[in-house]
C-alpha cells in the first residue's frame, strides 16, 4: 500500500535560532539570513496511479520532511551546514562570503555531518530503501512489498548566491527536483487472438517487480560505484503454487503476490487488484538497463493455472524496439526500433508510464529479454514538473520603520525593485496570541487608509449598547497594552457573518477587505503567511504613535478611561507621514487646521469603543467614543501581523 502526499514549496525563511540538528556557522561578522519557507501536503490513500502534475505547491509527490542545507564559499569550502525537521518557517544564519547553496530534502538525520567541502557534500550517498518510510528517515519497511511512499522522495536543488548582505534583500529563483524516476504501468492486457499459435491462451499476472535497479545515488547526479543492481522479485515456486518470500530486503520493489485468477478471453487484469503498480527508482544507464517485469502463469487453450508455466515479461524501460512506441518528453515519437538517443536510459525527475499488451509466450528466466513479438508496449516519458520556489535573503529581524513589501519581505527601501511597499513595520514584538498563530516577526501598518472619508459607526444600531468582548479596555493602561486586534476582529467578523458591510460593523469591513479591488486596491493585498489586514487594537495604535510617531513621554493627562498628550499630535503625524510619503502613500493628514481620529477594534464598554485621536489643537489622545458616533473626520486604517 502506498501513501500519496504532495507538497512543497522552498521560499527561504526567518525564525532565527529555531531548532536545528546540525549547524556550523562561520564568523558572526557580516551575517546574512536565508529564509526557508516550506508548505505542507494533503495525504491520499492509494488508488489510481498518481497524475504527473507534480509541480503544484502543496499537491502531489512533493512533501518535505527532513532538510539539510549546505552553504559554501567560492572555493567550495563549507560555511554553514543546517539540518532540521520541517515544521514551519526556518531561518538559516550564514555570512556574506557565501556564494553557493545546496538543498537536499527527505534525507536520513546526520547524513552530511562532518563534510567540509561541496564535493564531499555531493558525494554522500542516498539509499533507495529510505523511500519506504513516511518521512525518508528509515529503511525498516524495505522488506514489505509495495511499501514505497509518496511522502519521502529525495529531492535536490542548488543555487548561486550573490550580493548577500545582512541588511538588504536579494531574491533568486530556485527549483526543487526529485532525484528519483517514477515507473508506472497503467494497464496489462492480453492479445493472444492476434497470433494463431497462441489463440485462446491465458496469462495470469502473479507479481510485478523492478529489475536492475540502482540502489544508491550520489548527490552529484551519479550512481554510486558501490551501488547494487537490485531485483525486486519475491515470489518462487511452480505454476499453481507460487509463494512470496516474507524476508526479502528488496520486497519494496515488488507488488507482492497478486491474487488474480485467469479467465479465458479476459483482456485486462489491472483493475482486479488495488495494488499500486508504480515504483520509484534512481537513474540508470543503458549498460545494465532497468526493467519492469511482469511475472505470472501462462497456459494454452484447454490448460489451467496448475499445469501452466511460470513466465516473465521483462520490459526494458525506455528501450526502442519492434512493438514499442515511445513518446518522449518533447512529444517526439519513436516506433518499432527507431534510433533513440536516450535508449534504455533512465533519468531523474522523469516519469515513465507503460501500457502493455501480452501477445505470446514470455521467457523462463528474468535475466532474459522478451522478443518483440511477445508484447506490445506503449510508453510515455514526461518531465516531472519542477517545484519552483522563491529564495529570499533577508535581514535577521524586521526593524521598526522597515517597509513591508508585497512579497512578504521587508527592508529599508521605500522604492524597491520588483516589489510594492504595502506598509510600515511599527513593532517587532508580536503578542503571545499572535505568536501562537505562527506570526513571529511583527506588525505593519497599511500604507493608505482603508476608509478615507467619514461616516462609519463602530457597530450597527442593533448592537450599539452590547458588550462584545470579555475584557473591556476601560483604563489607559489597558489601552496601551491591548495588542489583540486580530482576535477582536475575528470575533466581530464571525458575529456579523454575511451581513458585514460598509454599513454593518463598517470599520471591521473596511479593514478586513483592504487590499482588494473594492477597498484600497489589489496591489496592497496581504501576502500569504500573514494574518491578513484587520482593524488595529488600541494598543497597536499606541505602538504606532510611539514607534513611528516618536512620542515617548508619559501621558500629560490620564482620566482613567482616556488620556492625552498636549502639543504633540502634529509632531507625531509629521513623523509617521515621513515613512508614508517616501513610499508615495497617503498621510495621517492632521495639521493645525485638520483633526483626524481612527477607530480601533478595542471595546471600552458596551456603549463605547476605543479610538486614536489626532487633534488640530495639538492634543494626541487615547480615547473612547460611542459606537454610534458618525463624524466626517473619522478614518479607518488597517494593520497586519507577519
Amino acid at each position: 500500500m502506498k501513501v500519496y502526499n504532495l507538497l512543497i514549496a522552498l521560499m527561504l525563511s526567518m525564525s532565527l535560532f529555531s531548532s536545528c540538528a546540525c549547524e556550523e556557522d562561520a564568523s558572526t561578522d557580516d551575517l546574512a539570513v536565508i529564509k526557508l519557507s516550506l508548505g505542507t501536503a494533503e495525504t491520499k490513500t492509494n488508488a489510481a496511479i498518481p497524475s504527473d502534475k507534480g509541480g503544484t505547491i502543496g499537491t502531489n509527490e512533493g512533501k518535505v520532511n527532513k532538510v539539510c542545507v549546505g552553504i559554501f564559499d567560492s572555493s567550495n569550502n563549507l560555511i554553514t551546514l543546517h539540518e532540521y525537521t520541517y515544521s514551519g518557517d526556518e531561518s538559516i544564519t550564514t555570512n556574506t562570503k557565501a556564494t553557493q547553496m545546496v538543498v537536499v530534502a527527505n534525507v536520513p538525520a546526520g547524513q552530511f555531518t562532518g563534510v567540509a567541502t561541496k564535493n564531499a557534500f555531493l558525494a554522500k550517498m542516498q539509499n533507495l530503501a529510505y523511500t519506504t518510510s513516511a518521512d525518508g528517515l528509515m529503511n525498516t519497511n524495505k522488506s514489505t512489498a509495495g511499501s514505497q511512499t509518496l511522502t519521502a522522495l529525495p529531492m535536490y536543488a542548488t543555487a548561486t548566491l550573490s550580493s548577500l548582505s545582512g541588511s538588504s534583500i536579494t531574491t533568486q529563483s530556485l527549483s526543487l527536483s526529485r532525484v528519483v524516476a517514477r515507473v508506472s504501468i497503467a494497464s496489462i492486457a492480453t492479445g493472444f487472438g492476434s497470433t494463431v499459435a497462441f489463440a485462446g491462451a491465458t496469462f495470469v499476472p502473479k507479481e510485478i517487480f523492478m529489475y536492475n535497479v540502482n540502489d544508491q545515488y550520489q548527490w552529484n547526479g551519479t550512481a554510486s560505484s558501490s551501488a547494487t543492481n537490485l531485483s525486486g522479485e519475491i515470489t518462487s515456486g511452480v505454476a499453481g503454487s507460487l509463494v512470496a518470500s516474507s524476508s526479502s530486503s528488496t520486497a519494496y520493489l515488488s507488488s507482492g503476490l497478486l491474487s488474480m485468477t485467469g479467465v479465458a478471453g479476459s483482456n485486462t487484469y489491472l483493475s482486479t487488484s488495488s495494488n499500486p503498480y508504480f515504483f520509484y527508482v534512481f537513474p540508470h544507464n543503458a549498460t545494465t538497463p532497468t526493467k519492469l517485469v511482469i511475472k505470472g502463469i501462462y497456459y494454452p487453450k484447454g490448460g489451467s493455472e496448475a499445469t501452466g508455466e511460470v513466465m516473465y515479461y521483462p520490459i526494458i524501460i525506455n528501450h526502442s524496439q519492434t512493438g514499442t512506441t515511445i513518446t518522449d518528453t518533447d512529444n517526439a515519437q519513436y516506433k518499432d526500433g527507431a534510433v533513440y538517443s536516450k535508449d534504455s536510459q533512465l533519468a531523474a525527475n522523469t516519469t515513465y508510464k507503460l501500457t502493455v499488451t501480452i501477445n505470446g509466450r514470455g521467457v523462463t528466466d528474468v535475466t532474459q529479454d522478451i522478443t518483440p513479438s511477445s508484447a506490445t508496449v506503449t510508453m510515455t516519458v514526461a518531465s516531472w514538473t519542477l517545484v519552483s520556489e522563491d529564495t529570499s535573503f533577508r535581514p535577521k529581524y524586521a526593524n521598526i520603520g522597515n517597509y513591508y513589501y508585497s512579497d512578504g519581505s521587508w527592508g529599508t527601501s521605500a522604492t524597491p525593485t520588483g516589489r510594492t511597499v504595502i506598509g510600515v513595520v511599527f513593532s517587532n514584538t508580536p503578542s503571545t496570541t499572535d505568536k501562537s498563530n505562527g506570526w513571529t516577526h511583527g506588525y505593519a501598518m497599511a500604507l493608505t487608509n482603508a476608509q478615507s472619508t467619514g461616516g462609519t459607526m463602530w457597530a450597527p444600531s442593533t448592537y450599539q449598547n452590547t458588550q462584545d468582548f470579555t475584557t473591556e479596555i476601560n483604563t489607559t493602561s489597558l489601552m496601551e497594552s491591548d495588542m489583540n486586534g486580530y482576535s477582536h476582529c475575528q470575533t466581530i467578523i464571525s458575529k456579523a457573518g454575511s451581513s458585514l458591510s460598509s454599513t454593518y460593523y463598517s470599520p471591521f469591513y473596511y479593514a478586513s477587505t483592504y487590499g482588494t479591488a473594492t477597498v484600497g486596491g489589489t496591489k496592497y493585498a496581504a501576502p500569504s503567511g500573514t494574518s491578513g489586514w484587520y482593524l488595529p487594537s488600541e494598543g497597536q495604535w499606541y505602538a504606532i504613535i510611539k514607534n513611528l510617531g516618536g512620542i515617548t513621554r508619559t501621558l500629560d493627562v490620564d482620566n482613567t478611561v482616556a488620556g492625552y498628550w498636549t502639543n504633540v499630535s502634529i509632531t507625531a503625524a509629521t513623523s509617521i507621514n515621513a515613512y508614508l510619503s517616501a513610499a508615495s502613500g497617503e498621510t495621517i493628514d492632521c495639521n493645525s487646521s485638520t483633526t483626524r481620529w481612527f477607530w480601533s477594534s478595542s471595546e471600552c464598554s458596551a456603549l463605547n469603543a476605543c479610538t486614536m485621536y489626532f487633534g488640530s489643537n495639538g492634543n494626541l489622545a487615547l480615547y473612547a467614543t460611542t459606537k454610534s458616533f458618525v463624524e466626517a473626520n473619522s478614518r479607518v486604517r488597517a494593520v497586519l501581523t507577519f
